[in-house]
């Protein structure tokens, strides 16, 4: 194997970890924005007032994690 071949190989490779890692980003992302939506939804429902804390601290927390 050629050292051109070997870098056309590793560029594919780098190219595939890429497009990998930003749609698992997008998966994360989605996937963080359902569970804040959940868990304010599930805030409203739930009558003892320490869990809906609970919920509402997480949601906070997510809140100073910004998604972009």
């Amino acid at each position: 194997m050629s050292n051109i071949e070997f870098y056309r190989i590793w560029q594919q490779l780098l190219k595939v970890l890429l497009v990998s890692c930003i749609s698992l980003q997008i998966e994360i992302r989605t996937y963080a924005r359902t569970l804040y939506i959940a868990s304010t939804n599930l805030g409203d429902c739930l009558p003892n007032s320490s869990d809906r804390f609970k919920i509402f601290a997480i949601v906070k927390v997510r809140e100073k994690t910004p998604i972009k």
